[in-house]
């Protein structure tokens, strides 16, 4: 039994090698008791059907607490797509992360939180229907730059300062990212206050209500909110009769203990 089961399993089942005539029949497809349906001669493929599940920018900023951490990150994945495009190991990057490398992630999650807040004012400015009146950055005279970032315009293009510093990035109050901006600010600022810090970001940032945005940022902080706790002060206790009644110079002496005493 066992050489005949190794046999089949060479060589097949025997009736193989016998006429058409005499191999056994099977019920479901026999010419002579049921026509065969055509649809069991079409070959059937195995089809595989694959989702892509395509994750917001701005929700990924929720998912790290600390700005630098979440640039750095990112700065990473770029470079990593950098890399794969070039075939050369010399052509690729293995050093340090440069400032310009973290300032393009920097601008990207910029330009995503732009695009999610201010579309319909970007939308107008490509097209050239921006109009002052009608949209909620018109005292900002907005305009875009050659990186599509939105700026504000104002009247000190011909001055010495810096690109930045003259047309600032313009940045929602609702935007995580604006959020991680001004925290990030106010710890480099070693816990500033709301005016230290409105002023620094001001250099290279315009955020739309910047009053509060900051202001809730700094109330939040953990150890400003301790070190601005109010200090507990004692009742001052009632004086004695000697201190308050006039009399001669020396005519009662006593020793003031300080402290605990």
């Amino acid at each position: 039994m066992h050489h005949s089961c190794e046999e089949e399993q060479w060589h097949g089942p025997r009736w193989l090698l016998q006429d058409s005539s005499c191999w056994p029949t099977n019920h479901h497809f026999n010419s002579t008791e049921k026509k065969i349906n055509p649809q069991y001669l079409v070959e059937k493929r195995q089809t595989v059907q694959v989702s892509l599940l395509t994750s917001n920018i701005t929700d990924y900023t929720e998912k790290y607490s600390s700005l630098s951490k979440l640039i750095r990150v990112v700065t990473y994945c770029f470079r990593f797509i950098q890399n794969i495009k070039h075939k050369s190991i010399n052509r690729r990057k293995f050093d340090a992360l440069s400032s310009n490398e973290l300032g393009i992630a920097l601008e990207f999650f910029i330009h995503q939180s732009q695009l999610a807040y201010f579309q319909s004012e970007i939308n107008d400015l490509q097209n050239q229907r921006f109009t002052l009146k009608q949209s909620k950055l018109g005292s900002l005279d907005p305009f875009l730059d050659c990186k599509g970032l939105l700026r504000v315009g104002g009247r000190l293009e011909h001055s010495n300062l810096s690109f930045d510093k003259k047309h600032q990035l313009i940045l929602h109050p609702r935007a995580n990212i604006t959020r991680l901006i001004i925290h990030s600010e106010h710890l480099r600022l070693l816990h500033a206050g709301f005016q230290f810090t409105h002023s620094s970001l001001r250099q290279r940032f315009w955020i739309v209500n910047a009053k509060i945005a900051i202001r809730s940022i700094v109330r939040k902080c953990l150890k400003c909110f301790r070190f601005n706790a109010d200090k507990q002060s004692q009742q001052l206790g009632r004086l004695p009769s000697s201190r308050i009644t006039p009399s001669r110079a020396f005519s009662s002496c006593a020793i003031d203990y300080g402290g605990p005493l």
